[in-house]
């Protein structure tokens, strides 16, 4: 799915007039696999990326959510840890400077553009599916209970929470406009309380989750008399970047996953408003 999100994005950044430069000899950042692997290589992959960009004296922005962790994580610990940050440098044979923002598309949208603004260049054009599915995690170091990073936290609120709240709100005419009606939003199991039993930790992702869920809830009662459907739809456990180094019986494919929620928001009405499904269709547990 690496090459349609490209596409995408690029296509997405055209539309909005947003002009992207790739870093020049840019590397694969390491994901998972290389966390998983050694800390110093995970920490050295993304710094290179890092030194590169600052060549360019541009901040970064990093679409996919396993890399935009990555980023984030080396330069957390570039910066608080001065004798990983030598040996990196060593390593790498540059300096880090740590004078550039690392920032994924969402927040260049929202703080750059304005989904105000955003909204502004599509009134008048009707939407029937609006698809909120901005989602990161935040990073495990910095969720770390004794170590949490508030900062990291607000992030992750913002883009998973606030984000398809205030999307909702300025497309709202543009839905209501439309044939289909609906405000589908991908959200996830671990946002469910009743399932969280044998494994703690994941704060700031798992309560962003529930606080989406609830929100969208009491929208779907405050939307119900203009005919318009809210949904909240968990994808399933899809092998992607964002689950990086896990191999599991039950996972399945972005294809795989992508067909059955489209087959879920086929059959959201009016009558299913508020509630939370997942891929199969069935309903998700609160």
């Amino acid at each position: 799915m690496g090459k349609e999100y490209d596409q995408s994005m690029k296509a997405v950044s055209r539309a909005l007039n947003i002009e992207l430069k790739e870093v020049d000899d840019w590397s694969c950042c390491g994901a998972s696999a290389a966390h998983n692997t050694n800390f110093d290589l995970s920490i050295a992959l993304p710094a290179r990326n890092l030194i590169a960009a600052e060549k360019d004296a541009m901040d970064v922005m990093v679409p996919c959510a396993a890399c935009f962790n990555r980023f984030k994580m080396a330069e957390h610990h570039l910066k608080a840890d001065k004798d990983l940050k030598a040996r990196i440098e060593g390593v790498l044979g540059a300096k880090y400077q740590g004078g550039i923002a690392i920032r994924n598309p969402i927040d260049v949208i929202y703080n750059e553009i304005g989904i105000d603004a955003l909204a502004a260049k599509y009134r008048g054009r009707p939407i029937d599916v609006l698809l909120n599915n901005a989602g990161i995690s935040g990073g495990d170091d910095m969720g770390t209970f004794g170590h949490l990073d508030y900062a990291v936290y607000d992030r992750v609120h913002a883009t998973n929470v606030l984000g398809p709240l205030k999307m909702a709100e300025a497309f709202l005419p543009n839905v209501a406009a439309s044939q289909q009606k609906k405000i589908i939003n991908i959200s996830s199991t671990e946002g469910s309380l009743s399932l969280v039993k044998g494994r703690g930790g994941s704060y700031f992702y798992r309560s962003s989750k529930a606080a989406l869920n609830m929100v969208m809830r009491s929208l779907a009662i405050d939307l119900r008399p203009q005919g318009i459907t809210v949904g909240l739809v968990s994808p399933g456990f899809v092998k992607d970047d964002f689950t990086r180094g896990i191999d599991l019986p039950i996972m399945i494919t972005p294809q795989q996953s992508a067909a059955a929620v489209i087959k879920v928001i086929d059959g959201y009405d009016l009558a299913k408003s508020g509630t939370f499904l997942r891929h199969t269709g069935e309903e998700a547990p609160w």
